[in-house]
């Protein structure tokens, strides 16, 4: 009887033991692993249209834009490796074809501000330095936008805009 016991015992450990490892694994593993998101390219440009990025906060497109809705906006993509050969900074350019009147515009990645910009009516580019170690490699990256002055896109349309993004080019620095 003890000897069954124990038997017992020990199976129920071994799995309890397995489960949590996979459980484990998993966890740590699954962002990388079952994240839908395609690899973004070092130097490749997110266009308002791309379907290899999440937008989240902003209106559909446009012709040649799409508008930020309300006062915070992001837009999620998965970076590849960063080359070893390129070493210091990124840099990163927003590209923006128009705002409503002008819009303070403040840029975060990963939950760490980067940039300040102001967007005054017309269209405008806007580079600043991104540090390396702030991209989370082969990861779900947010890149969040705070302009916290929308407002109504006319008479007709209902929603608080700030601005209408053509496209943001992350790079290596030269």
């Amino acid at each position: 009887m003890t000897e069954r016991r124990n038997t017992t015992t020990f199976l129920l450990g071994a799995i309890l033991w397995t489960a949590l490892a996979f459980a484990i694994g998993y966890l740590v593993g699954a962002e990388r692993q079952f994240s839908k998101m395609p690899l973004f390219r070092i130097g490749q440009d997110i266009q308002f249209d791309s379907k290899n990025v999440a937008f989240v906060g902003w209106s559909p497109p446009e012709a040649n834009f799409r508008w930020s809705e309300g006062k915070r906006t992001a837009i999620v993509f998965r970076p590849e490796k960063l080359d070893a050969n390129h070493g210091g900074n990124l840099s990163m350019t927003w590209t923006i074809a128009r705002s409503q009147g002008e819009q303070p515009v403040s840029i975060s990645l990963n939950g760490k501000k980067i940039a300040d910009f102001v967007a005054r009516g017309a269209p405008g580019r806007f580079t600043f330095p991104v540090p390396r170690e702030l991209l989370k490699e082969l990861k779900d990256n947010e890149l969040e936008a705070v302009h916290p002055n929308p407002v109504r896109g006319g008479p007709n349309d209902p929603r608080k805009l700030a601005i209408a993004l053509v496209g943001v080019h992350l790079a290596y620095e030269e």
